[in-house]
């Protein structure tokens, strides 16, 4: 039979999890029919539970980690609309960019996902450890080796692009436009692959941003 015996955490030691960050964004609109906008936010937590740990060790299975500190990564963000007088032509853009994924604390993503190191350890290895078998006597435990923010993707930059042109005949107007996409055309990867294995595909990418690509879109409005 289980007991499960609940608490407060204060009764162990001091436990907290803090976060500070900074949010910026700026619109402007100069004459002659040109928009901007655009910022960027970013922050870094801190979390300690290392006085809890000294008292109750076992839960320091999963993250062998009792002190996470991140380092602070921005992201950016930007747009711009111009109508081109005379001709009626709209060009827009937007332009992204987001830190590679990482993990702020363990087992919780930030920032486009989990980046991690899952080792499967065995029951076998883990019972002299906690003087007794996993709970319900589960064969292994998967446990992520990877210190927090020890490694981090690469930089996911997306740059895309607009190109419209408003046509009039009679009483019916037409909007016809040019949508292209990851202009840069960057391959920055999305997600790896996290099940670590000695010599085999560990943070080999398994999802990569779009290859760039356009599409034609038309509008009547009558």
């Amino acid at each position: 039979m289980t007991r499960n015996y609940i608490t407060y955490s204060d009764r162990y030691g001091d436990q907290y999890q803090r976060f500070n960050g900074i949010d910026l964004n700026v619109n402007a609109r100069p004459r002659g029919g040109l928009a901007v906008q655009g910022g960027f936010s970013g922050g870094k937590s801190v979390s300690d539970n290392c006085q809890i740990r000294e008292k109750v060790p076992e839960i320091g299975l999963l993250n062998p980690f009792c002190r996470i500190e991140t380092t602070f990564l921005p992201q950016y963000k930007a747009l711009s609309d111009y109508i081109v007088p005379r001709v009626d032509v709209q060009l827009s853009a937007t332009f992204t960019s987001k830190p590679g994924i990482q993990v702020s604390g363990f087992g919780t993503p930030v920032a486009g996902g989990a980046f991690a190191a899952n080792y499967v350890v065995p029951n076998s290895v883990v019972a002299p450890i906690l003087n007794r078998n996993l709970s319900g006597n589960a064969p292994n435990i998967t446990v992520n080796i990877l210190r927090p923010h020890e490694r981090l993707g690469e930089r996911v930059n997306e740059l895309d692009l607009r190109v419209q042109k408003i046509v009039r005949f009679g009483g019916t107007r037409a909007n016809v436009g040019v949508d292209i996409f990851n202009v840069l055309n960057s391959a920055a990867a999305l997600s790896y692959n996290q099940a670590f294995i000695a010599g085999g595909a560990w943070l080999t990418p398994t999802s990569v941003l779009s290859a760039r690509f356009a599409k034609i879109s038309a509008q009547f409005d009558y």
